[in-house]
């Protein structure tokens, strides 16, 4: 067994690659789900599931490793890059009325 484990800081930064993952699988998994047969999209939903389960896993790691930092929403939650997106696009659709 390997004795190295990831530091905080590491685990913060897969934890956002593995959201944008999860993001870009949900928006494929519809994607195809509109497109092709639900049997299609199915294929999608397992690669959904298996990223799911590597990120239960690396939760449950980082609350084991890092308990004083360790936080839900290291794994869990929406991307920085879904988060700045969303809100420029709010920004764009509720301009006040006076900057009109």
């Amino acid at each position: 067994m390997r004795s190295k484990r990831l530091t905080f800081g590491e685990h913060v930064e897969l934890g956002e690659r593995l959201k944008e993952a999860h993001e870009a699988l949900v928006c494929a998994s519809v994607q195809v789900g509109n497109a092709y047969t639900k049997t299609d999209q199915r294929r999608i939903s397992r690669a959904l599931n298996a990223l799911d389960a590597a990120r239960c896993w690396l939760d449950d790691r980082v609350f084991e490793e890092h308990p004083a930092q360790a936080n839900p929403a290291i794994y869990y939650g929406t991307s920085k890059r879904y988060d700045e997106a969303r809100k420029r696009v709010a920004d764009m659709l509720f301009v006040a009325p006076s900057a009109r």
